[in-house]
This record gives structure tokens, C-alpha cells and sequence, in this order.
């Protein structure tokens, strides 16, 4: 395929059309995502999805392999299909508990700015605090929750 740049001459007043070589596009690796596994949940096979979606079977089956990107308007629509929010079709398979104690941090991190490199790390630590802290309650000595009596002062304290 060869593109055509157009220019304009200033000095003389007309334009000219110069071939130009194809500029290949960067390809990047898309990130996992579950849109199979909660396709497969409602719909146990394509063909019943392309009913419910109003979509091509190689639309749905180009978005499953990663072979093309999804947008918003098709994480919507599948989403209300699947019964699932367009966030849960890139973040977790269905079955998942989507509000595991560990999501909850994973999402407080990155809304803090922590790099997605160094979620791991992160997560990691905090769970071996964490894990330091059960250690020591368990080891303390239980607190007294017993009922204060019901007495009166023997005096008034003093002020």
C-alpha cells in the first residue's frame, strides 16, 4: 500500500503529489483481560453471543483471542449482555469476589499513584504487615470485656 503526501508550492502556486512508504504501526501487547470467561458463562457459545450482541462471530472471536482491541461502546454493551460491569470484563473472571480485600488495595494503590510495576512489591509488604499484626493478637492476652459493676462511689472524687 503506498501513501500519497500532498504540498503546496508557495512560490508557484500548486500543489504536488509525492508517494511516500508505508510507516508500519508500533504493535503493543495488550494487557489479559476475561471477556472469554464471562462469554462462556451466559453464552456457551459464540453463536448465541452474536444473537445477543448483534455482533460478527470473527468480532467476537478477534476480541476473545486479544487479535483486536476493544473500546468502551463494546465493553458497555457486552457488559450489560453478561451481566457484569464493563470493568469486570478486564479485571477478573467471573466467580471472582469483586471486592476481595486484596482488589480493594490493588485499586487503592494505583489510585495513589503507586507504578503498576511496583504493585506487587507493594501488595506484598503490606500483606506482611499485615500478617505481623495478626501474629501479635493473637499472642496478647485477651482484654477484659467483662460488665463494670454497678456500684455506687464510696466518695466523690476529688477535683
Amino acid at each position: 500500500m503506498i501513501m500519497h503526501a500532498m504540498t503546496f508550492c508557495i512560490g508557484c502556486r500548486r500543489s504536488t503529489f509525492s508517494a511516500m512508504a508505508p510507516r508500519p504501526k508500533p504493535t503493543r501487547e495488550r494487557g489479559r483481560h476475561f471477556f472469554r470467561a464471562w462469554r462462556e458463562k451466559v453464552f456457551p457459545n459464540q453463536l448465541d453471543a452474536v444473537e445477543a450482541l448483534g455482533w460478527s462471530q470473527s468480532k467476537i472471536s478477534r476480541l476473545e483471542n486479544g487479535d483486536t482491541p476493544y473500546n468502551q461502546d463494546d465493553l458497555e454493551v457486552a457488559a450489560e449482555k453478561f451481566g457484569c460491569t464493563p470493568a469486570d470484563l478486564i479485571t477478573r473472571p467471573p466467580g471472582d469476589a469483586g471486592n476481595s480485600p486484596e482488589i480493594q488495595l490493588r485499586s487503592a494503590l494505583i489510585a495513589f499513584g503507586v507504578d503498576a510495576g511496583d504493585l506487587g512489591k507493594a501488595v506484598g509488604m503490606i500483606k506482611g504487615f499485615l500478617g505481623d499484626l495478626d501474629e501479635q493478637q493473637r499472642e496478647s492476652p485477651p482484654r477484659d470485656l467483662s460488665e463494670p459493676a454497678n456500684r455506687p462511689r464510696e466518695r466523690a472524687p476529688s477535683r
